[in-house]
């Protein structure tokens, strides 16, 4: 089963489970206590419990769909996350633009994360971004936060540019370009190994 595959399957059981809904009342019954407030919870809020694992999710809702294991740790694994306040959710999609390669599913992969997050956490991502135009597009998959890395290397005045509405430099960029930036001999050799970032015959 491909990466992509497991995404849509995660997504398809998170979306379930943030629709289905239990009262405290009638969550005790099944072994799990929580304040008894009268605000009903869902599954997700369930699963962050102490000790609930997706076989007591399944126990309460038997409609939840069973995938994989890997897929249900993932679930447990979302929902600890969650409730531990971490920054963000950092994911390296390589290029905002793409779709997945492994299935039909013609939306964004930063747009896939997002529905799956649901704004529980904010979502950081990265790929392919050079441009204003980038950054806007990566916005509005749902991003909250985007992260750059051989944008950074090669410009490092990048934020700058970008505020100040510069022309931005595509790659490839010379080995000199490079020197002018501060790189390290060793660090231009090491760059040439990404397909069209450096010129390699300059």
């Amino acid at each position: 089963e491909n990466f992509n595959t497991k995404l849509s399957n995660f997504s398809k059981i998170y979306k379930k489970m943030t629709k289905l809904k239990i009262s405290p009342s009638k969550v005790e019954k099944f072994g799990i206590n929580i304040a008894k407030d009268g605000i009903y919870r869902s599954a997700n809020q369930i699963l962050s419990q102490k000790d609930v694992k997706m076989p007591k999710i399944r126990e309460i809702w038997p409609e939840i769909p069973f995938f994989t294991k890997e897929i249900d740790e993932a679930l447990e694994l979302a929902s600890i996350l969650a409730d531990e306040d971490i920054d963000s959710l950092h994911v390296s999609v390589w290029d905002i633009y793409a779709s997945s390669r492994f299935d039909s599913d013609q939306r964004m992969l930063t747009r896939r994360f997002a529905e799956v997050v649901q704004g529980r956490v904010p979502l950081t991502t990265c790929g392919k971004i050079w441009k204003l135009d980038d950054i806007e597009e990566a916005y509005s998959q749902g991003a909250d936060l985007i992260a750059v890395g051989k944008v950074g290397i090669a410009l490092p005045d990048w934020p700058i540019m970008v505020q100040n509405g510069s022309d931005i430099q595509a790659p490839p960029f010379s080995k000199q370009h490079l020197r002018d930036v501060a790189l390290s001999e060793v660090f231009v050799d090491y760059m040439c190994n990404y397909d069209n970032f450096v010129k390699l015959d300059s």
